[in-house]
């Protein structure tokens, strides 16, 4: 049975939890670091596992060119297992995570970090609802497509707008300049425009992203 010793160590808002499993050792091999999946979400840490770096050497990490502080060593078959917590980000970013062993050695992933179900609007306010035109981007929507569904003051769902196919892994999509209210006399009162990727309406605000907009009188 495998044992593993266990010790933390930190950089500023990052931190790396290294868990090295012991082995017999293998044949040399090629270097490979995965990540297990591809998107991770500002929650989440990821884990990391690699092989075929030189056995018992100091394994060093960057992430997209920039070399981090802590090293650890691989187990006697050169493996390494560790956890990796990315910085919260507003916006999708591509990390670049390399590995190189003491022999120079190295492997690589690539992941991509989100936050969940986040929405910008450019602009983001308007004197003029009825005339506000913006572009939407969203960030960590997952698989599919989005839509948004306008609810108004009185919780009525009253239209259903498509924004397009979400892109990568996480799920982002930037749309072209749009009709932020695509009415001509929208009620007044705070309408809810509710961002999610099923095309039939659902009140169940659970995996949605509802974002108020106001209707002003005259």
């Amino acid at each position: 049975m495998s044992r593993y010793s266990r010790q933390v160590t930190r950089l500023r808002t990052l931190s790396i939890l290294i868990g090295l499993a012991l082995a017999a050792p293998a044949a040399a091999q090629a270097a490979t670091l995965d990540a297990n999946r591809s998107c991770y979400s500002n929650s989440n840490v990821a884990r990391l596992s690699g092989s075929g770096f030189a056995p018992d050497s100091q394994i060093s990490f960057s992430v997209n060119g920039r070399e981090l502080r802590q090293t650890v060593t691989s187990d006697s078959a050169g493996d390494v297992l560790v956890t990796y917590d990315p910085a919260r980000t507003r916006i999708e970013r591509k990390l670049v995570i390399r590995a190189t062993d003491s022999a120079g050695e190295s492997a690589r992933v690539t992941i991509r970090v989100s936050p969940i179900r986040r929405i910008t609007a450019d602009p983001d306010s308007s004197p003029n609802v009825r005339t506000w035109k913006a572009i939407f981007t969203l960030f960590g929507f997952g698989d599919g497509k989005a839509f948004i569904h306008y609810v108004d003051p009185d919780g009525v769902h009253r239209k259903t707008v498509g924004l397009g196919e979400l892109r990568g892994p996480c799920g982002r999509l930037k749309t072209g300049e749009r009709r932020v209210m695509p009415f001509d006399n929208p009620q007044f009162g705070v309408w809810r425009l509710q961002f999610d990727t099923r095309r039939r309406y659902d009140k169940d605000t659970n995996n949605k992203r509802r974002v108020p907009v106001r209707v002003y009188r005259g």
